[in-house]
């Protein structure tokens, strides 16, 4: 059931609340796409929440959408390394995951697939948008690219949770189509299908615990 403020309206409780945003973060979180409540209606930061939880997604290796959290983890090492480098340029400190190594393949991999799949998000934005015509909002045309890449399902604004998709053009059902099946597969498989050498030999030289560790990566 899709629900409405309505909803919220007819027991204004701290337990419906509670009841209603616990369900929401882990539909969202784990990119499974049910609704109890129309989001569209919380406060901007709680949407900015939702979006940054959809954007993670969920564990590596399941079929659950988004970056994965393997890779938001290793992004957020990776970050705080540089960081501390360039106040502390004489630290050699060595980025782990449990026991295994992170090392430069690896970092790679993960900010590769960052940057491939912010690309994918601003083209599939501006083309909705071209298709669409001007009629269509940003924040629309953002959210259904976002929400089709990452296999979210609700967006906000027109494709939000008490919305449809039924003011899609043709030609722009048939492009959410591949470009749910490139989220599905996987960016990096999906721009790697275009450019088979971006995956060449990737893995095949590397220890047993890298070997593990760039499986979930690229999972």
């Amino acid at each position: 059931m899709v629900g409405s403020p309505e909803i919220a309206a007819q027991d204004p409780t701290f337990f419906n609340s509670l009841r209603l945003a616990s369900f929401t973060v882990i539909s969202l979180g784990t990119t499974t796409g049910y609704c109890t409540a129309d989001f569209d209606y919380f406060p901007e930061l709680a949407l900015c929440i939702l979006m940054v939880l959809a954007f993670i997604g969920g564990c590596a290796g399941s079929t659950a959408g988004g970056m994965k959290v393997v890779r938001a983890v290793i992004g957020l090492k990776v970050l705080q390394s540089t960081i501390e480098r360039e106040h502390r340029p004489s630290v050699v400190r060595s980025l782990k995951m449990g026991r295994n190594s992170i090392d430069a393949g690896i970092k790679i991999e993960v900010l590769s697939i960052l940057l491939v799949s912010l690309f994918f998000l601003a083209l599939s934005t501006a083309l909705v948008q071209i298709i669409e015509g001007p009629d269509l909002d940003l924040t629309t045309a953002l959210s259904e690219s976002f929400s089709c890449l990452f296999n979210i399902g609700p967006g906000v604004a027109s494709a939000g949770a008490s919305e449809t998709y039924a003011w899609m053009q043709p030609a722009h059902e048939m492009g959410a189509g591949q470009h749910d099946a490139a989220g599905s597969s996987g960016v990096l498989h999906g721009a790697g299908a275009l450019h088979p050498a971006l995956l060449e030999g990737r893995v095949v030289r590397r220890g047993g615990d890298h070997i593990g560790l760039s499986s979930m990566v690229l999972s």
